[in-house]
């Protein structure tokens, strides 16, 4: 089972957020601790960084570190745009 660290800016944008998203991330961090190679996660490298992406569904996403095959530290979450302020970060 991977090891999931959630950031303090995780926890302020996760508070953020609708609370039929928040239910929707909380099943999402789950299924990353269970298995983060599921579909549904879509999890890929935001490039040129080192951030990855998954996806909530089709408008929220969630912008994680992979420090260890099995450590995932959550870093922010929410609108689709978020993958843009982390683009520009190496």
């Amino acid at each position: 089972m991977a090891e999931i660290i959630i950031t303090e800016a995780f926890k302020k944008h996760y508070q953020k957020l609708p609370k039929n998203i928040q239910k929707v991330v909380d099943k999402k961090i789950k299924l990353i601790m269970e298995d983060p190679q599921h579909p549904s996660l879509k999890i890929h490298n935001i490039k040129p960084t080192r951030f990855y992406e998954f996806y909530v569904n089709m408008k929220y996403r969630g912008i994680l570190l992979i420090s260890d095959r099995d450590v995932f530290e959550l870093i922010a979450i929410g609108i689709h745009d978020i993958i843009e302020k982390f683009a520009k970060k190496k």
